[in-house]
């Protein structure tokens, strides 16, 4: 190890010359033998430099030297110790968490492995302070020898539990459905235990169900936080591709956490009589945020609060469309008793929705919750009742049919039947480009990327118009792997 030690460059003559932790311990230490040991020229400047000052910069040298962050490696059909490609684990439930640190991170090849078990905690939300799980990809795989363009392929888990405490910690597919869960009972994905600032990212769970009806047997879950006991907080879910359980995701006293970015669809129960139907259950969480995603092709209750337990909730920059047109697939619904949020509903496009949209059966929405800046098309308005109503083609800036709000038949998207509702150019009194209100700065990019009003007007749905792109399809990537049902 070399220490470095320059005279103020207001010095003249000043340079550097390397010293050696043995130097420095070998030599009687003096207060002017660092800096002379320093420099060179001649009618140098004494400086004073503490034995104590010396000591600890020596101490805190010695110890970065031995926490740098360390990569390690599983690979099905090998049986190393990880340390290598050559030589790494065979599976995830072989990794020996006694040996990782944080900062580490565990790439893992394609190939079939077993239920991935956290069993460490990183110590802080960062880099050098998160330990992370990523499949290898080409472009990122690790600095160990042995690695093959073979290893660059999809990872098939069993499933995923947080059954120990596992904080500061991600999971990551590295490109889309990188991570793949395939489940016909039970959960893909479950947090058994309270849980902080965990990551999950590109990550594929398919359930049991299809695109049409389907009967659970259990009730399946695709992401599922619902600790014993405690509340998890300052969760994130990225890219995520969670489809065919019966509900989707559910939130147990999960505050401080957001879902983005990410497709939420096909949840069918033909009976209910041993699942309900939700894409979000949620209970007791608070400070969430639900941005920029693709809820689609749904029974019932789209994001359902139980309990009036939940605090604030910002819903933005969503697709809606519950493609069946049942008579109770709702956007949001309050359910079981007193207020839930205050929810902030902005900026979403809702399609082929014949329920309602914000409903509550025994509860309501708390003070100050809002909607506004929302496309409803071929979908009813009614704000609380649960029977259905008058299918309305509406543009919204304010509510369901409130002021601002724009009643039309004109089809304002790109490809409705396509399913690419990204809006056209048209500007005019049926349209909604650049009809919306300026939210602010929290609410304004869409998931195409777009800033909100870049164009000096913000628009209605959750698509803002870009000139520069021909949008997006609902639809993401079709799932790489099905499951045959009798």
């Amino acid at each position: 190890m070399t220490l470095y030690y320059e005279q103020p460059k207001t010095k003249a003559h000043a340079s550097t010359k390397k010293i050696t932790l043995m130097d420095i311990f070998v030599e009687r230490l003096t207060r002017t033998s660092f800096f002379d040991k320093t420099h060179s020229y001649k009618k140098r400047q004494k400086t004073v430099f503490p034995l104590k000052q010396l000591s600890a910069l020596l101490f805190l040298s010695i110890l970065s030297y031995g926490v740098e962050a360390a990569d390690w490696y599983v690979r099905a059909g090998a049986g190393g110790n990880g340390t290598s490609w050559t030589s790494a684990w065979s599976n995830v439930t072989n990794i020996t968490w006694t040996s990782i640190n944080p900062g580490d991170t565990i790439w893992v090849a394609g190939g079939t492995y077993g239920n991935l078990v956290p069993g460490k905690s990183g110590n802080a939300d960062t880099a050098a302070g998160r330990i992370s799980i990523k499949r290898a990809t080409a472009a990122a795989h690790g600095s160990a020898t042995g690695w093959s363009s073979a290893y660059d392929a999809q990872v098939k888990l069993a499933s995923i539990s947080w059954d120990n405490t596992a904080n500061y910690f991600s999971v990551d597919g590295q490109v889309d459905n990188g991570i793949y869960i395939a489940h016909t009972t039970g959960n893909a994905i479950s947090f058994n235990v309270p849980s902080t600032y965990v990551t999950l990212r590109y990550i594929e769970t398919a359930g049991p169900g299809t695109a049409t009806n389907y009967h659970h047997t259990t009730d399946d879950r695709g992401i599922d936080i619902t600790p014993s006991s405690g509340s998890s907080a300052f969760m994130k879910l990225q890219h995520v591709n969670v489809h065919g359980a019966c509900t989707l995701l559910w939130f147990m006293a999960t505050n401080n956490m957001t879902l983005e970015d990410s497709s939420i669809y096909d949840s069918h129960d033909d009976s209910g009589s041993v699942c309900h139907p939700n894409l979000i259950a949620t209970a007791s969480s608070s400070n969430v945020t639900i941005r920029n995603n693709k809820f689609y092709n749904y029974d019932a209750e789209g994001i359902m609060f139980l309990y009036a337990s939940a605090g604030r909730w910002d819903i933005y920059g969503n697709v809606f469309d519950g493609g069946n047109g049942g008579p109770y697939n709702r956007v949001v619904s309050s359910e079981g008793g007193g207020a839930n949020g205050p929810t902030y509903f902005y900026n979403n496009t809702v399609v082929n929705l014949w329920g309602t949209i914000m409903g509550d059966t025994g509860s309501s929405y708390a003070s100050g919750s809002s909607s506004s800046n929302n496309i409803f098309w071929n979908a009813d308005c009614d704000g609380s009742s649960p029977t259905i109503g008058t299918r309305s083609n509406n543009y919204s800036n304010s509510s369901c049919s409130g002021t601002g709000s724009i009643s039309s038949g004109s089809n304002p998207f790109t490809n409705y039947a396509g399913a690419n509702y990204n809006l056209i150019s048209t500007v005019g009194s049926t349209y909604p480009k650049d009809k919306g209100t300026n939210l602010g700065s929290t609410y304004n990019g869409d998931m195409n990327g777009t800033t909100r009003g870049s164009d000096g007007a913000w628009d209605i749905g959750a698509y803002e118009y870009n000139s520069g792109s021909s949008g997006t399809i609902l639809t993401l990537q079709a799932p790489q792997n099905l499951i045959a049902t009798p």
